[in-house]
């Protein structure tokens, strides 16, 4: 009678879901992250469109009919000093003159000045001059010709940027997070190869990117501050942590006929037959 296959992994929300992948197929681990993938980066489309683009229609609006920049300068012909769209998010504002003034209480400011465009945060300032080979029309005709033609490109260009984006940092850091899983599963003596071991790393990320995007969305509602924001960014680490260190004790023990050096890459099936092989005394 052949023994029951075990269901294939499908969450990556508990210890024992994030195990089971250590066991399941790397296109069933693929699919999922790719489920995760769109949803956190469905959160980041959502913020940008609630925070941060009613910042640029109000900017729209204030854009004179000739503006630009030409050869690293601003060329800007509208009133000065002026706050072209602000949020509790974002303010965008702008100072011809090239004084620091006009400002905003954003929780990210950006001002225009006749050589740089300046950022300020909760991390400091940052300034940036205008490249010297830029010639950008930014007369209200042109700007708002261009976003009308281009902002459904846009949404789908930064979908799919962010979600390829997203796996590639999954896989990256589940090379990294593959080595303590695996020495976790050795000491523990559990049944774990190095592929399994990495599967087990990528799935356990997948909490933690949830968990930073459950505070996007916190955030996005004034639930949360901006430094409660990047308190759970850094703490998207510890959360994967955690899943690395305690996921491993959800796998089945090793039998003991498995061998501690057989190779990790290679079937147990197929393994399995090679040590029947090379037994002399096998039936």
């Amino acid at each position: 009678m052949k023994p029951q296959a075990s269901a294939p992994p499908w969450q990556p929300l508990t210890f024992g879901g994030v195990a089971a992948f250590a066991h399941g197929t790397l296109g069933r681990l693929l699919r999922v992250q790719l489920v995760v993938a769109l949803v956190n980066t469905s959160v980041l489309l959502w913020f940008f469109s609630t925070a941060w683009l009613p910042v640029l229609h109000q900017a729209l609006i204030e854009l004179p009919s000739e503006a630009g920049i030409q050869r690293g300068q601003l060329l800007w012909e509208g009133r000065s000093p002026v706050v072209l769209g602000e949020t509790t998010f974002l303010g965008l504002a702008l100072n011809a003159a090239g004084t620091l003034t006009p400002g905003t209480t954003a929780d990210l400011e950006i001002l225009l000045t006749p050589k740089t465009v300046r950022f300020s945060s909760l991390f400091g300032h940052l300034s940036l001059a205008y490249p010297s080979g830029w010639t950008v029309d930014l007369s209200q005709r042109n700007v708002t010709t261009w976003w009308q033609a281009w902002r459904r490109a846009l949404f789908v260009g930064l979908l799919a940027v962010g979600v390829t984006l997203m796996l590639v940092f999954g896989w990256t850091l589940g090379l990294v997070a593959a080595w303590p899983v695996l020495l976790v599963g050795r000491l523990l003596r559990r049944d774990l190869t190095a592929g399994g071991a990495w599967r087990l790393a990528v799935a356990a990320g997948l909490p933690a990117g949830l968990m930073v995007s459950s505070a996007i969305l916190l955030y996005g509602v004034n639930r949360v501050s901006l430094l409660g924001l990047l308190l759970a960014c850094a703490a998207h680490f510890l959360v994967l942590a955690v899943y690395v260190f305690f996921a491993p004790w959800r796998l089945p023990r090793r039998s003991r006929g498995t061998s501690r050096t057989a190779n990790p890459f290679v079937p147990r099936d197929q393994a399995r037959g090679r040590q029947r092989s090379e037994n002399p005394f096998a039936g």
